[in-house]
């Protein structure tokens, strides 16, 4: 992929880099009202390997009723050189109810 990153910092210079983006994904039902679902991605820069991000997606569905379930996800990012003042790993955790019209 092409990236075109501009801060709004006025010190850092605009980068222009090509990325590979790369991922793995797996699914699981250990159960009929279970669901486990997670997505990572693996993006170097092609011309510096050593600059890339690393990011998750997992999310956990239990069914509670009909067509109702809870929905557990968390989010995980990790870059090797972060833009001035954001930390190199976040995360982000969330809990909702899921509703499905099937």
């Amino acid at each position: 992929m092409y990236e075109h990153e501009k801060l709004s910092d006025g010190i850092t210079p605009v980068q222009k880099n090509l990325r590979s983006s790369s991922y793995l994904s797996f699914s699981l039902y250990p159960g009929e009202n279970i669901s486990v679902i997670s997505t990572t991605y693996y993006q170097p820069i092609l011309k510096n390997l050593g600059d890339y991000r690393i990011s998750n997606q997992s999310s956990l569905r239990v069914g509670m009723f009909n067509n109702i379930s809870l929905k557990l996800s968390y989010t995980f990012t990790y870059d090797t050189f972060p833009a001035v003042g954001i930390p190199s790993s976040q995360y982000d955790f969330s809990t909702g109810i899921a509703y499905s019209f099937d």
